[in-house]
């Protein structure tokens, strides 16, 4: 993809919808999971930011969508497809705690 169609990844709507959902889901998760998970503090808290404010979190997330070629590859795929593909960028920023560190302090 070029600049200009990267760019109107990151702005588009479907897309945006996409992740929103799958923050929730990945946020439930986390709400979910056991204490003695991998950075479970940190990632709780962005789990209750996400509740509180998931279109803040989706705001920051959409270059990170936009600029991976997974997604990249998928936007003239089915839905299914790209929704699989946002889940599993949701999750893996998600699971890493740099990038939650990074969202908790933006």
């Amino acid at each position: 993809m070029n600049y200009l169609e990267i760019r109107a990844l990151r702005h588009n709507t479907d897309v945006k919808n996409l992740l929103e959902v799958a923050i929730a889901k990945a946020s439930m998760t986390i709400l979910s999971e056991a204490a003695d998970a991998p950075d479970h503090a940190n990632r709780v808290a962005l789990a209750k930011a996400a509740a509180k404010t998931g279109q803040t979190i989706s705001d920051k997330l959409m270059w990170v969508i936009a600029l991976n070629t997974s997604m990249q590859s998928a936007v003239s795929a089915d839905i299914a497809t790209q929704q699989t593909v946002v889940q599993a960028v949701v999750d893996g920023a998600f699971a890493s705690p740099a990038v939650v560190q990074t969202l908790l302090s933006l």
